[in-house]
């Protein structure tokens, strides 16, 4: 797979359920949904962060999490994606404070795939073609879901928006790949 760094991430935006989620925005999870119709899938390959955290599935299965917003994720989408249907990339993303501050979801990557011919690749990039709700409901996750009464995300800012600014980081390929960073949920976040 190609350096994270090279991931296309101009078309990305940091993304949430209310506008202005970057100066505040209650604690809480939301669940972002967003489906991509592929033909034959050579590669898939994406750059992820949450303020605060996150877990990523794609077609239902888990690929990705983290609790830290000032390291990126990369993740191998391949062995997740399904040749020749509709795919879904799914996240849950959590505000984890105890009173309103800064949230944000910012994903960017592509996939390449090819019919007979050649198609160009996919650019994956957060913005408000996902669609968004407070609330989950079963089957969230998966490509068969119907999220058409679920809201459009909320376009927040490009990859330079304050507090997060990522434009160093994802320059500097300064990421984590995602099978590094399978951590354990801090004794913060668990039910006492």
């Amino acid at each position: 797979a190609a350096p994270s760094n090279t991931l296309p991430h101009k078309n990305a935006r940091w993304i949430w359920n209310i506008a202005g989620a970057n100066r505040s925005a209650p604690p809480g999870t939301i669940y972002l949904r967003k489906e991509i119709s592929l033909d034959n899938v050579t590669t898939g390959e994406a750059i992820l962060t949450c303020d605060n955290a996150f877990v990523l599935y794609v077609n239902g299965k888990r690929a990705a999490r983290s609790e830290e917003w000032g390291k990126p994720v990369t993740v191998d989408l391949k062995p997740y994606l399904v040749s020749n249907t509709v795919n879904v990339l799914a996240v849950e993303a959590t505000n984890t404070t105890n009173s309103p501050s800064p949230a944000g979801f910012f994903l960017a990557g592509k996939i390449v795939h090819r019919k007979i011919g050649n198609n160009p690749p996919i650019e994956l990039a957060s913005d408000k073609t996902w669609r968004c709700s407070d609330k989950p409901a079963p089957g969230w996750q998966t490509a068969v879901f119907n999220s058409s009464t679920w809201a459009a995300a909320v376009e927040l800012g490009d990859e330079k928006l304050a507090p997060w600014n990522l434009t160093e980081t994802l320059s500097a390929g300064r990421v984590t790949s995602a099978a590094s960073s399978k951590t354990e949920p801090r004794s913060a976040l668990c039910t006492a």
